[in-house]
């Protein structure tokens, strides 16, 4: 049996790679053809970090130095020497600092003779590539060709990545999910709206924050659920008695079954981000029965298409947000045919029974190209 070493933050971590990461390492169909070794770089840095290492990262970095990349680095080095044995790593990674630090692994992994597929997260890539310096552009070029493969989250974003990379393999797998249940014509708070995610700027929130008052005017008793990390700070400056008098409660961090409750009880997701890759969230709605109102950015087109799973609105019109959520607060057929239509889509596309299918088989592909041609690393 192959073994693969897969190389990404796993939960208590939230977000959509730790929950990529570990839905697919424990997959089935992955399991029954594969060893998985998971290593977590995020548990590799200090869980608290004293004034003593910051001042000592700074001194490094003046230096050239990232202490926090050479310490990833040498742990799964470690970690990969120790096992022995692997005959492929998948890495995931997002952008920015994320990906700074993986094609340092990636680069790492090549040394030591392991094909790598490079696995491309988050909706901020086009930015990170556009707004980098000559040099910064680069580099991020190198660390897209080092890897054997690529996996992008969608044909939107493969088309992206082959246009600047036109020689790199690329894969298209999209981000599972494993709960699912069929929505029931009454089922649901009838005026609840859900986000769920990171409350943050670049999510929408304030765009539906904006929207809302315009939302309780035409509909007094529909109510704002927001849950996720409060990562800048808004929920905190906010009044709490004018966020109850227009409807709006914010439940903080919701993992396990209180977030299994809050998409059973709500009548719709909401999702107006500026940038996304693939947002589970969205799958996770849909597999739960739930329309959705998001925007149409990354591969959400792909995923929802307007008028048959939700609706989708532009970027920051508040205005079309608010319509959005009114028109399905208004009709609860509409709501009805909206997730069931979501809920089919999500058992058939997006399952970790026919997306862990797909992973094996990009494994394969891999590990015979491996075979036929050699690596060449070592």
């Amino acid at each position: 049996m192959n073994s693969v070493l897969v190389v990404g933050l796993t939960p208590p971590p939230i977000g959509g790679v730790a929950i990529c990461v570990q839905t697919f390492a424990r997959a089935k169909e992955i399991q029954s053809d594969f060893r998985i070794l998971v290593f977590d770089p995020g548990k590799v840095l200090p869980k608290t970090r004293s004034l003593g290492w910051r001042l000592l990262c700074k001194m490094a970095h003046v230096g050239g130095i990232n202490l926090n990349r050479l310490r990833v680095t040498r742990a799964l080095t470690r970690f990969a020497r120790k096992e022995q044995d692997i005959d492929l790593a998948h890495v995931h990674t997002s952008s920015y600092d994320s990906f700074h630090m993986n094609a340092r692994l990636v680069k790492a992994l090549d040394k030591m003779g392991i094909p790598v597929v490079l696995h491309l997260h988050g909706g901020g890539f086009k930015t990170f590539i556009d707004n980098a310096d000559s040099e910064t552009r680069k580099r991020i070029l190198e660390g897209l060709r080092l890897p054997r493969a690529l996996i992008a989250l969608s044909e939107d974003w493969k088309s992206f990545y082959a246009e600047l990379l036109p020689q790199q393999e690329i894969h298209v797998l999209a981000n599972p999910i494993e709960e699912t249940r069929a929505p029931e014509k009454d089922a649901g708070s009838r005026g609840a709206v859900l986000f769920l995610g990171h409350i943050k700027k670049a999510k929408g929130v304030a765009d539906l924050l904006e929207s809302w008052p315009g939302v309780r005017a035409q509909d007094p008793s529909a109510e704002l659920w927001l849950a996720g990390p409060d990562l800048e700070g808004m929920m905190a400056k906010a009044d709490p008695a004018a966020l109850q008098e227009q409807g709006i409660s914010y439940h903080g961090l919701v993992l396990g079954e209180d977030k299994t409750r809050l998409l059973r009880d709500a009548s719709m997701l909401v999702l107006p981000s500026h940038a996304e890759g693939l947002p589970i969230v969205i799958l996770e709605a849909m597999g739960m029965g739930l329309p959705v109102v998001a925007t149409r950015v990354g591969a959400v087109p792909e995923v929802v298409t307007d008028g048959c799973e939700g609706i989708l609105v532009e970027t920051a019109d508040t205005e079309q947000l608010g319509q959005a959520m009114l028109r399905l607060l208004s009709d609860s057929e509409l709501r009805y045919r909206m997730g069931l239509a979501g809920f089919q889509r999500a058992q058939s596309d997006y399952h970790v029974d026919k997306l862990g299918r797909e992973l094996a088989e990009i494994y394969h592909a891999i590990l015979d190209s491996t075979r036929n041609r050699g690596h060449p690393g070592g």
